[in-house]
């Protein structure tokens, strides 16, 4: 059985710096040449400091992670002495997907790697998809996450974890113990 959680549940001061972060949105910052600002009747402002650019979720979505590395500071820095080795992430997301999916009817699921940015160097061009959009401080976490979209964003308020069981892992997954 899985646990997967709301997006906003991570916006936790109780959870540890690994795992603590909102996820419903991300922070960058333009750097003056690259931002034309303009006052409301038209004329030119010319930035003298990196502006400010945060972009926020519709909704609040399911998440869940994993990394695609095995590094002993995960253990230390999630706080956990065990780990779930999966040989197969095509088919364990396959299964996960349709079993959320199963609770959660119409929700859309998307599976990719995060995107790590450094916030003061942001890439170019239009609106990150800030599902899969990360400071670069957690990029040594090298994280894979699915997420579910809800069918209508503004109806995904106090959304609760899901448990969903997926049936037995053994045939692509073990369980390292430290």
């Amino acid at each position: 059985t899985f646990q997967i959680r709301p997006a906003s549940s991570y916006n936790d001061p109780s959870l540890n710096s690994a795992q603590a972060d909102d996820e419903l949105s991300i922070t960058l910052y333009a750097q003056p040449h690259e931002v034309t600002l303009r006052t409301i009747d038209g004329r030119p402002i010319e930035p003298v400091a990196p502006v400010e650019v945060s972009f926020t979720t519709q909704s609040d979505y399911y998440v869940w992670c994993c990394s695609r590395c095995y590094d002993f500071r995960l253990f230390d820095d999630f706080s956990y002495d065990s780990c779930l080795l999966i040989s197969d992430i095509e088919r364990l997301t396959r299964l996960l997907v349709a079993a959320l999916q199963d609770q959660n009817p119409g929700w859309q699921a998307v599976a990719s790697d995060v995107v790590y940015v450094d916030p003061f160097r942001p890439p170019h061009g239009g609106r990150p998809f800030v599902h899969f959009v990360k400071h670069f401080r957690y990029y040594y976490q090298q994280e894979f996450r699915i997420v579910w979209l809800p069918p209508e964003p503004a109806r995904a308020t106090g959304i609760k974890p899901a448990l969903v069981n997926i049936g037995p892992l053994t045939e692509f997954c073990d369980v390292i113990d430290l």
